[in-house]
C-alpha cells in the first residue's frame, strides 16, 4: 500500500491549508513561506496521486494495467463496508489513557507569547 503514503502525508498538510486561521504553529516552522509551501505540497501530492494511477504502457492490456487503484478501491470498499455493517454500532473512538491536554495547552499558549 505504498501508493497511499503520499495521501496519508498530504492529509495534515491539506488540513493546515484549509484551516489556516485555526492552525497553531509549533516550535519549528517556515515563517512566511509555510503557507505557500503547504499549497505547493498539496498540489504536488494531488498530481502524483493521479499520475501513479495511470497505466504504464499504451495500449492498455491485462499485463500493462496498473492495478494499484484496484487494490486501493478494494481496501476502501472493505473498510467502508465493515464500518457500515458493524463498527458504527460499537466503535466509540480511541480511549484516552493519559491526561496531558492541560499541560499541552499551557505550552501552546507559552509558545504564542514568545
Amino acid at each position: 500500500m505504498n501508493y497511499l503514503i503520499p495521501v496519508i502525508i498530504g492529509i495534515p498538510i491539506a488540513l493546515r491549508v484549509i484551516y489556516a486561521d485555526r492552525f497553531v504553529r509549533g516550535p519549528f516552522h517556515l515563517g512566511n513561506f509555510s503557507y505557500p509551501i503547504s499549497i505547493a505540497a498539496v498540489l504536488w501530492i494531488a498530481f502524483i496521486s493521479v499520475a501513479f494511477c495511470l497505466p504504464e504502457l499504451n495500449p492498455v492490456s491485462t499485463k500493462t494495467l496498473n492495478y494499484a487503484p484496484v487494490a486501493v478501491g478494494i481496501v476502501i470498499a472493505y473498510a467502508l463496508g465493515f464500518w457500515t455493517l458493524s463498527a458504527r454500532t460499537w466503535f466509540t473512538g480511541p480511549i484516552k489513557q493519559i491526561a496531558g491536554a492541560p499541560r499541552s495547552l499551557r505550552y501552546m499558549r507559552w509558545l504564542r507569547e514568545c
